[in-house]
């Protein structure tokens, strides 16, 4: 019995080392509008305020189902998974299927040398105070020639000490090497034409609900990841 007994704590040990735990501490609800039509629709993301290089996206897929999209900067992979309401409200969830996504890190150090984040004047509205981020080109006439256009990010500054949520990754990677970047909670990502100078507003704060959230990735995911790649086109 005593040998049963260890033979199954060596086997859950080994389990649990074989997965990449994910802790989050916020469920945040924005709208979005992704195409720039006025179509606003409910997004919710599962963060972690102390560690931004991951979130999930969390997306209804039907009136009974939830659609998890993990993504992780660091290791440059997407996962992504299917939960019925009753898994969606348990406090772990497991990844089930994972794509890897190899290209983020290609594109890294390119986006760290061209891109940087700047503060510009603060904005009052209805009392409150707001900081204001700007990510830039170091090549101004790059921007014009390529038809860029530059994110602002408005800040809370109640709580800088949150790590903020950048939902695309060039944003992560200027943002971990600018000596100026945004902290706290992201209330509104707009997207202004540097030839035009026209605004797109894409990201709205609605809501921020304190939670304790895990997501677990298996060993088979892992090798799943390691096993696929996606290439993604960009002009970064």
């Amino acid at each position: 019995m005593k040998y049963l007994l260890k033979l199954f704590l060596c086997i859950l040990s080994l389990c649990s080392f074989a997965q990449t735990t994910y802790k989050f501490d916020q469920l945040l609800e924005y709208s979005l509008d992704s195409q720039g039509d006025g179509n606003w629709k409910k997004q919710l993301y599962l963060v972690n305020s102390k560690d931004n290089s991951y979130f999930a996206r969390i997306q209804r897929s039907d009136s009974s189902k939830f659609h998890i999209q993990l993504i992780d900067y660091k290791r440059a992979f997407e996962g992504y998974t299917y939960l019925s309401k009753e898994e969606f409200d348990l406090s772990t969830y497991h990844q089930e299927t994972c794509t890897k996504v190899a290209s983020f890190t290609q594109f890294a150090p390119r986006i760290k040398k061209n891109y940087y984040y700047v503060s510009i004047t603060d904005t009052i509205e209805e009392g409150k105070t707001y900081q204001r981020f700007v990510l830039k080109s170091r090549d101004p006439k790059r921007e014009k020639r390529k038809k860029l256009v530059r994110a602002h990010y408005k800040m809370s500054q109640g709580n800088s000490i949150n790590l903020p949520l950048l939902h695309y990754y060039p944003h992560y990677y200027s943002w971990t090497s600018s000596s100026e970047k945004p902290l706290g909670t992201v209330q509104e990502v707009f997207y202004k034409s540097v030839e035009t100078g026209v605004e797109r507003s894409i990201l709205r704060l609605q809501s921020v609900t304190e939670v304790q959230k895990t997501i677990m990735v298996s060993q088979e995911c892992q090798e799943a990841i390691n096993n696929r790649t996606v290439i993604i086109k960009t002009r970064y």
